[in-house]
């Protein structure tokens, strides 16, 4: 039996299917689920041997990556935070050449913590069938990969206040809506409904315990530690602080968990 190894399925993203920029997964998975609904007549205890269909043919596509200064996921992270159109925007997504057309971002979070590289784990859907054929495509020869991976040693976090940051962990949901018209197996079109960013930072300043509610402006700047050149930030505009918790440990330092929320 033939099998597929790591090296053959990198892991590629971008709008432009001639153009797909190389990421630097850790993992990666794809599902392609249907969902079917058995028809019952009245009076009868077994179904018809027509099953009807109940709801889309979903591609789910998700992986983690070690996120470099060249992101794409970045530029798509930046345009649905924009807000400035209604209709999502598709991207292609392939694994070992096994092409997903169509993709729309569904979920992206970023966790930095000391002394470590920095990661991503991101959700891509799509509604359109799958193209290629796994282990058809491999990194060409010299392919050069960009090393120069954020760390959380050259991390910063401006809040507008004085604190030391433990760690930090981010994320972002997208909201679509697919809209279909009778007579077709596919959706129409999909529609881009909002996003919620959530940001949660361990910190040691106890006292903040006290209060909730407040609203912050907060940007994340992160840097490779090999080259500081490379600047990765974050930036989220009028954030609510929805909650914080206290806690402390052995060493005797006393940490805040606050969490941060902004709707778009």
């Amino acid at each position: 039996m033939e099998s597929l190894s790591f090296k053959h399925a990198p892991i590629r993203v971008g709008s432009d299917l001639n153009n797909l920029s190389f990421l630097v997964a850790t993992n990666g998975n794809c599902s392609t689920t249907n969902t079917l609904t058995e028809v019952k007549g009245i009076g009868y205890y077994n179904s018809y041997s027509l099953q009807s269909p109940n709801g889309y043919i979903t591609n789910n596509v998700s992986f983690q990556y070690l996120i470099q200064n060249s992101d794409p996921i970045r530029s798509i992270l930046e345009l649905h935070k924009s807000g400035q159109f209604e209709n999502a925007t598709p991207y292609y997504v392939d694994i070992g050449g096994l092409t997903f057309r169509e993709c729309y971002l569904e979920s992206f979070s970023l966790s930095i913590n000391p002394s470590t590289v920095a990661s991503a784990q991101v959700n891509f859907v799509s509604y359109s069938p799958a193209s290629g054929q796994f282990g058809k495509y491999q990194l060409p020869a010299n392919t050069n990969i960009d090393a120069d991976f954020l760390h959380g040693t050259e991390t910063n976090v401006s809040i507008g206040e004085s604190s030391e940051y433990f760690g930090l962990n981010y994320s972002i949901k997208l909201q679509h809506q697919p809209i279909n018209t009778i007579g077709s197996s596919y959706p129409k079109t999909i529609k881009f409904h909002g996003a919620v960013e959530e940001l949660e930072l361990t910190e040691n300043l106890y006292k903040r315990i006290l209060y909730t509610g407040d609203t912050k402006s907060i940007t994340i700047n992160s840097s490779a530690i090999c080259c500081p050149d490379i600047d990765y930030s974050i930036s989220i505009n009028d954030a609510q602080s929805i909650s914080a918790s206290a806690s402390t440990q052995n060493n005797g330092v006393v940490t805040t968990l606050r969490k941060f929320t902004k709707y778009y």
